[in-house]
């Protein structure tokens, strides 16, 4: 019996290395993502700058310092937003999805509560999701200039 337990336990030892190193589902991929969502519209939400750029993707952040990045992040987050609701995800490769979100922000000028819609390019490099940088768009219509 001594002899056999040293074999049981590699044994042992490889099936549970090769359940820790699985490849995640596309399911918990997608739960990831949804989490990673949830945290940049947080951070959005709260004005926590350091945690929006952190979740931006690597490209963006390897050609954009962070003090850049601030001067442009103040006017983004110049309003308030109330809430935000992902309504869709989209996997379009392995390593990108399109996220739909709906979202209410604080627009006094409009009298208060404005609601609108996004979409946001994700994409999964080692492992995590990150956000790819859209430059700012105003989240209400505005005058056209001929």
């Amino acid at each position: 019996m001594n002899r056999l337990l040293p074999a049981f336990c590699a044994v042992s030892m490889a099936v549970l290395l090769t359940a820790c190193s699985r490849t995640p589902t596309s399911e918990e991929e997608k739960q990831a993502l949804r989490q990673r969502v949830t945290q940049w519209w947080a951070a959005r939400q709260t004005r926590d700058h350091d945690a929006m750029y952190r979740l931006y993707d690597p490209a963006y952040r390897a050609r954009t310092d962070k003090n850049r990045f601030l001067q442009e992040n103040l006017i983004r987050t110049r309003f308030d937003i109330l809430s935000h609701e992902i309504q869709e995800i989209e996997r379009e490769t392995h390593t990108r999805a399109r996220v739909k979100l709906a979202f209410s922000f604080l627009y006094p000028p409009a009298g208060g509560k404005v609601a609108g819609r996004v979409e946001e390019i994700w994409f999964l490099v080692e492992g995590s999701w990150f956000k790819e940088y859209q430059p700012i768009t105003p989240p209400v219509p505005q005058p056209h200039n001929p």
